[in-house]
């Protein structure tokens, strides 16, 4: 199957050589447990209808855990940071119940890998971190790149004006300047922060499509995780929703 080229933040940076043969799992939400509860339900589903196995592990500040203290000791880790994303933003999402119904909670991509570094990962890691995020490996099309510039120039414009003609502060006019951004997608971002931290020794990959949160079945009795991929494979909908494998990109 041939992906459509032109939304992949490509970056191919070394051959991951366990790929097919993982020897353990880890899924690691990057927000307290308080907050963690929508992914620790989504990933017990998978360990429910699979049987390779999940370990399942949300930050705590201060706290290094030992599944990823002892990760680096074996290459055929892959390691998956959840949260819901979209394409070309720098930050994940989760939703948390609360008292006053539903809310989202924001997280930037790179305070993820930050907890996940302080969660005890080493620099010899040499095995895979997936970002399991919709669209983490997506970038914006040509159109899209184009409307988020547009409005980025249009807003500093404005701040400008505001604070030339004594409407706002000088303090406000810094907090409402937005800076211009690189198209990068989720995942070249956090691969880039965490390869500028000394993790040069593990493989790093994005998706390009949504992810389903939970595994299906695949019709014969297996389960698996999947994307979509209708708009990456020309609109055939025979390509539609697909083994999460299909869709994914090294970066």
């Amino acid at each position: 199957m041939a992906l459509h080229p032109r939304f992949a933040d490509k970056q191919k940076t070394k051959a991951d050589n366990a790929l097919g043969a993982r020897t353990s799992r880890i899924v690691f939400i990057p927000w307290p447990p308080a907050e963690a509860q929508e992914f620790i339900d989504k990933t017990n589903q998978w360990n429910r209808v699979s049987t390779k196995g999940f370990t399942i592990l949300s930050w705590q500040a201060g706290v290094q855990q030992a599944a990823i203290q002892n990760a680096h000791n074996d290459d055929g880790t892959a390691i998956y940071i959840r949260g819901h994303g979209n394409p070309g933003q720098d930050y994940i999402q989760i939703k948390v119940t609360g008292v006053g119904g539903v809310t989202e909670h924001k997280l930037p991509i790179i305070t993820a890998c930050q907890r996940l570094i302080a969660s005890g990962l080493h620099k010899s890691f040499a095995g895979t971190i997936k970002f399991f995020h919709c669209y983490s490996g997506t970038v914006y099309t040509k159109d899209a790149l184009k409307l988020r510039d547009d409005k980025i120039k249009s807003n500093n414009t404005t701040v400008k004006a505001g604070y030339k003609e004594g409407i706002i502060t000088k303090a406000q006019r810094d907090t409402f300047l937005q800076p211009s951004q690189s198209n990068k997608s989720i995942a070249r971002i956090g691969a880039d922060f965490m390869r500028g931290k000394g993790y040069k020794h593990c493989t790093f990959y994005g998706y390009l499509g949504p992810l389903e949160s939970e595994m299906a079945d695949d019709g014969h009795g297996t389960w698996h995780k999947q994307v979509d991929v209708t708009n990456l494979s020309g609109g055939n909908p025979l390509l539609s929703t697909v083994r999460a494998s299909l869709g994914r990109v090294q970066v």
